[in-house]
């Protein structure tokens, strides 16, 4: 399966362009373009989704045989898509549903998964979040300094993690997107577009 994978899921998206393109529109200077254009996005489930799959992959048999934890730092945005952000919280909520199934998976072998939100936390990693159209930002368009520092963040996910939590969402902000968006998902819609559109 190994195999298959690592053969299928690079040509996936230009079977993709091919297939919803119209016969007559196919060109293969436009096609050779779209398929670049695409690359952005796939950068962001490598680092958002794949990275932790396939690390996860090659340590599971130590974190199985010491009774382990496998920690996910994950995104509201992968419980609640953001406008603009479409491939970032689409890697979140792969993230998200690859967590649940190893909790689930190993529910009887005493495997700990944690699903960490930390929200906005203070580092560079916005100057190179990429926008819709794939470029990359370059400036942070919230103010970094009264954002949750990354050094505090890391203990709350320690101690998460300590006490075997299966989910850790740091911010009110967080916690009531995440309630909102599963007991009303229509007003979530809303509020989301006002805030983020």
């Amino acid at each position: 399966i190994d195999e298959v994978e690592f053969m299928l899921f690079p040509r996936l998206p230009g079977v993709a362009e091919i297939g919803w393109t119209p016969s007559e529109s196919r060109d293969w200077n436009d096609y050779k373009n779209r398929l670049v254009n695409q690359s952005k996005r796939w950068e962001v489930m490598d680092i958002n989704f794949y990275g932790v799959l396939y690390a996860t992959k090659y340590c599971l048999p130590e974190i199985i045989r010491n009774k382990g934890s496998v920690v996910g730092i994950s995104s509201i945005a992968g419980y609640r898509g953001l406008p603009g952000r479409s491939g970032y919280s689409a890697s979140k909520f792969a993230l998200n549903g690859f967590l649940e199934v190893l909790r689930t998976e190993f529910l009887k072998r005493d495997v700990h998964v944690l699903t960490a939100c930390p929200g906005f936390t203070a580092s560079a990693i916005r100057k190179n979040a990429l926008t819709k159209d794939g470029s990359k930002q370059s400036e942070s368009p919230r103010v970094e300094e009264e954002m949750m520092s990354a050094e505090e963040c890391a203990k709350h996910i320690y101690r998460a993690t300590v006490k075997r939590k299966r989910q850790l969402i740091l911010t009110t902000q967080g916690k009531l997107t995440v309630w909102l968006n599963k007991f009303f998902p229509s007003l979530a819609d809303k509020l989301v577009y006002n805030a983020m559109a």
